[in-house]
């Protein structure tokens, strides 16, 4: 009796050395030098389930290392690893630092082997499941540990608090860093992301001017407090103000996994392949040249089919990896992983990869990436294509096929995307043979976004946060299948500036919070569906004009052609006044085609900034209404709305007030009067979509060439003087064949609802040219309204009527 807490001692006291404490001083660890079969080169090292030990020495180059028992790596001496691969099995452990007795000096574990050695499993499988574990790498197998605690103090990355001009050699920082003489940091790009005159075809996104990329990678010489000197100086000029802050973020670290010189010629890293382990924590570590270009799950850091890892605190952080041939970190089919401040710089393909859609309850917070290059379609090296899955040549920083996780303060430079949505309908690839024998109704594309708030992304080539195009089962990603999320998800505080596509671009009934969205390439954010965007600030141009002369349109909120109305409200726009077409720039826009909604805005603010642009709407493609409900936007009492102007508008005779923008914004612009406004449009009944009336079959009985649209006219029968004619886009023009062109698109045009209008076919001088079927397609109707629509057929003439929408038809009074 007396004895139990004697071992109850003893167990808390062998606990502590394992994780805490300071290895080095005890006695009872196998010295490393002390094995003699250990101290010779090409030595075949294995640790066996009865031994502890601790590597005193850096050893000559070794085969391999097995662990089944402990190996620890301790803060007592520079220590340099060369081996082939190191194995932690079942029950083994890999322990370097711990919490109390991090690593200051330097450990370098390097990995070396030829890419030739590719399809050789040196590591042998995990018996749990026979998973392959590959070559050239560390590998820890279901039931192993791997502790590492390099010493860190301050943050892994910070913003710039001034701004760093080109040929200056210090940096002023927004948080005192203690960083090293000799340190390497990365300096983010504040301009438009780099191009490429000749890019391969299958990446031809890239091509432009040759723009360079600017974000750098500089030398530390001293460091006092918040003040960084570099030993030399900058190549290009760092924004610190106006909403952009350039990122400052540290690369080197006390741990060291790379793989070896020989490396990078084949592209050919070092991997680090995690399973289901006792414990997982990385702390200050640093991962270079790390990663195998082409071969499935080689990745630098990769949580392999784990699944749920709830309370096993597995952690990545105040870590770095950069040089990588082959992404970032992956989490495949794993649940509970958590990633912080983290520094990633420079690999192939998506960079943060969330695999297959099945991951989620992960947390992701204040990690910043920067430059992932594309693998093009065309990479065939030593016999493989480079090309893993195809979305890799549109690489993303973050790539995300699951919403059910948590993405806080994190930033993302340059590639095409800075965060992808990509959510598949199911999860892909062998996530989806477990999914689909544990819950085949899994469906990441409908599940709720868990967390996504104060994030930035800036210098895309494309979309800075592109929500749209759901992944296939083969990796790629070329359209449709949007995230089919709710309005009550929200986005908030999303930070975009020197997208040279959209800083937002959102294909789903979403909510966009408290963001800023400055110098976009081409609109801030492009949103449809039954979507808001609210309190937010959109500044068109801004002082930071770079060096990069990208020609841009300046558009704040785009709508587009898919949903229910969009809303806009409590934002504050700021310079929007004429974009590099010579058209007027707006705070709001119509884009896209097809029917539109009435959009609605109210209680927003203008800075130099036009309220409304609707100049960017070919003829007849797109029926676009801003319903300005307080008339903060039109400054008219008691609201107006805004209507296209490049279709007709039929409006009731008692209508008065109404006036037609030639400047801003190009459309008409009317006193709310109670009527509303529908958007109606002919088209042809075997498209699914809204295009024109081609091919038809006219009422005569002749059949349009292929490079002929029907025209028609309407004719406001309540009020005769008002009349239009309504060409087809792109009429007289072919279009593709076997396919629907944006020449094809459908003839639209707004008016208020509760009238009778009078419709005329016409084909050249032909007034007989009623279709012989046609679909009429009518947006926006509210609750009680109703239309009378009168179209000349001769008496004998039949009609069937089809009801697509639940509507009430009345035919042929």
């Amino acid at each position: 009796m007396q004895r139990q807490p004697l071992l109850i001692v003893l167990g808390l006291v062998t606990l502590s050395l394992v994780y805490g404490a300071c290895p080095s001083t005890d006695s009872t660890l196998i010295r490393w030098s002390s094995v003699n079969d250990w101290m010779t080169k090409g030595a075949q090292v294995e640790i066996s389930s009865s031994q502890n030990v601790l590597m005193d020495v850096s050893p000559p180059q070794l085969q391999f290392i097995n662990i089944f028992g402990t190996l620890y790596i301790t803060d007592t001496i520079d220590v340099n690893v060369s081996t082939k691969y190191i194995s932690v099995y079942e029950g083994g452990k890999l322990i370097i630092g711990t919490p109390d007795c991090p690593i200051t000096k330097k450990v370098v574990v390097s990995f070396y082997g030829p890419r030739s050695n590719h399809s050789v499993s040196d590591m042998g499988v995990d018996s749990f499941d026979g998973t392959s574990m590959g070559s050239k790498g560390l590998s820890v197998r279901t039931n192993g540990t791997l502790i590492v605690n390099g010493w860190y103090k301050g943050p892994a990355w910070t913003n710039l608090a001034q701004i760093a001009t080109a040929n200056q050699s210090s940096l002023v920082l927004k948080d005192p860093v203690f960083w090293k003489a000799g340190d390497q940091i990365i300096v983010t790009s504040t301009d438009y992301s780099e191009t490429i005159k000749n890019p391969l075809s299958s990446v031809s996104w890239q091509k432009g001017n040759g723009d360079p990329d600017q974000t750098e990678c500089v030398t530390v010489k001293s460091v006092a407090g918040n003040v960084v000197t570099l030993s030399a100086p900058l190549n290009y000029t760092h924004w610190a103000g106006h909403y952009q802050y350039a990122e400052v973020g540290l690369l080197t670290r006390r741990v060291v996994f790379q793989g070896d010189d020989d490396s990078t010629a084949e592209e050919f890293g070092g991997q680090v392949l995690l399973r289901k382990a006792k414990k997982i924590q990385i702390i200050g570590a640093e991962f270079y040249r790390m990663g195998q270009k082409g071969l499935l799950g080689r990745y630098p850091i990769h949580f392999h089919f784990i699944h749920d890892a709830a309370g096993l605190n597995y952690t990545v952080a105040q870590s770095s990896s950069h040089h990588n041939f082959f992404r970032g970190i992956t989490i495949h089919e794993t649940y509970g992983v958590t990633i912080r401040d983290f520094v990633a710089y420079k690999t192939n393909g998506h960079m943060y990869f969330l695999e297959e859609g099945g991951e989620h309850n992960n947390e992701f917070d204040h990690n910043l990436g920067a430059v992932a290059y594309p693998i093009a379609d065309e990479e065939i090296n030593y016999g493989i294509p480079m090309q893993v899955i195809p979305s890799d040549n549109e690489p993303s920083i973050f790539w995300i096929t699951n919403p059910d996780n948590i993405f806080t303060n994190n930033a993302a430079v340059g590639s095409k995307f800075g965060f992808w949505f990509t959510l598949p309908t199911f999860p892909i690839g062998a996530s989806y043979k477990y999914w689909q024998s544990y819950n085949s109704k899994y469906r990441p594309d409908s599940l709720p976004l868990k967390m996504f708030y104060n994030n930035t992304a800036h210098s895309s080539t494309s979309h800075c946060v592109f929500i749209d195009r759901g992944v296939n089962q083969d990796g790629s990603a070329p359209g449709g299948n949007p995230y089919w999320g709710s309005n009550s998800v929200v986005f908030q505080k999303t930070t975009a500036y020197k997208c040279r596509g959209a800083s937002v671009w959102s294909i789903t009934d979403l909510q966009h919070s408290g963001g800023v969205h400055v110098d976009s390439g081409d609109m801030s954010v492009f949103f449809n569906g039954d979507a808001a965007i609210h309190d937010s600030i959109f500044v068109g141009s801004s002082a930071n004009l770079g060096i990069v002369p990208y020609a841009r349109r300046q558009c704040g909120i785009s709508t587009y052609d898919v949903g229910a109305p969009q809303h806009s409200y409590n934002n504050v726009f700021i310079n929007f006044t004429t974009d590099y077409k010579g058209y007027y720039a707006g705070g709001q826009c119509g884009q896209g085609s097809g029917l539109q909604p009435i959009s609605r805005t109210y209680n927003n603010t203008y800075i130099n900034a036009n309220p409304y642009t609707m100049s960017n709407i070919n003829l007849g493609k797109g029926a676009f209404v801003w319903n300005d409900v307080d008339g903060s936007s039109t400054k008219i009492p008691g609201g107006a709305v805004v209507i296209s102007s490049n279709q007709l508008i039929s409006l009731p005779a008692n209508s008065t007030g109404c006036t037609y923008n030639t400047t801003s914004p190009m459309a008409w612009v009317c006193p709310s009067n109670g009527y509303g406004h529908v958007q109606a449009a002919f088209t042809d009944p075997t498209s699914s979509r809204s295009y024109s009336l081609y091919p038809a079959t006219l009422l005569n009985g002749t059949v349009l060439p292929a490079a002929r649209h029907i025209r028609y006219t309407l004719v406001d029968m309540a009020d005769r003087k008002r009349t239009g004619s309504i060409s087809a886009a792109g009429d007289g023009l072919p279009c593709v064949s076997g396919n629907y062109a944006t020449s094809c698109e459908a003839i639209l045009f707004n008016m208020p609802p509760k009238r009778m209008i009078g419709v005329k076919f016409t084909y050249n001088s032909d007034f007989r040219a009623s279709p012989s079927q046609f679909r009429l397609q009518i947006g926006s109707l509210a609750p009680g309204d109703w239309m009378y629509v009168a179209i000349p057929y001769p008496t004998s003439a039949r009609f069937q009527l089809t009801n697509e929408k639940g509507g009430l038809l009345i035919c042929c009074c």
